[in-house]
């Protein structure tokens, strides 16, 4: 049931300004992909963001632009295949040589067929089951911050925001 895990991140930046220097700007995005100990457990995100800050009017108006957005998907694998594990009968085989029904791995089965409901699962064959989520996640916000120039000192700021998340899979 367990495995080496092994993951990967990468991640990637790029900043500047464009429009000859008035339009300072930071892109970036990253990939992680992991892995878990247990066979079937992984969690992997896609992820970017960007931000702009021009300057306008002699840099009385500043206004932030701030944008992120992650893409994330993780296939759990059953915990529960640990106790099984400790607890599965030694002396079975792990398969049962019969590949149509519960996807080739040993059960024992009452006598309608059926797995045993007082004994414990196949540790391999727990991990059949579907615990898949994917996660989509979107978050900004723009930001008007305005110094009134004939009054010292006095400032307008408006700040707007958003996020949306959209979540779906079998838990």
């Amino acid at each position: 049931i367990y495995r080496t895990a092994i993951g990967q991140d990468y991640n990637l930046s790029v900043s500047g300004a464009v429009i000859n220097g008035k339009m300072p700007f930071r892109l970036s995005g990253g990939f992680l992909n992991q892995d878990g100990i247990l066979k079937t457990d992984n969690f992997k995100r896609i992820s970017g963001a960007i931000n702009l800050s021009p300057r306008f009017f002699n840099e009385s108006l500043k206004v932030d632009v701030n944008w992120k957005l992650a893409r994330t998907t993780n296939a759990d694998a059953d915990f529960g295949a640990v106790g099984s594990a400790v607890t599965f009968d030694p002396t079975q085989s792990i398969t049962s040589g019969n590949n149509s029904r519960f996807g080739g791995y040993f059960e024992w089965l009452n006598n309608t067929g059926r797995p045993l409901e007082n004994s414990n699962a196949n540790p391999l064959g727990l991990f059949l089951r579907d615990h898949n989520k994917e996660l989509f996640r979107s978050i900004g916000n723009i930001q008007f911050d305005y110094s009134v120039p004939f009054i010292k000192g006095l400032r307008a700021n408006l700040n707007l925001g958003h996020e949306y998340s959209n979540e779906r899979g079998s838990f």
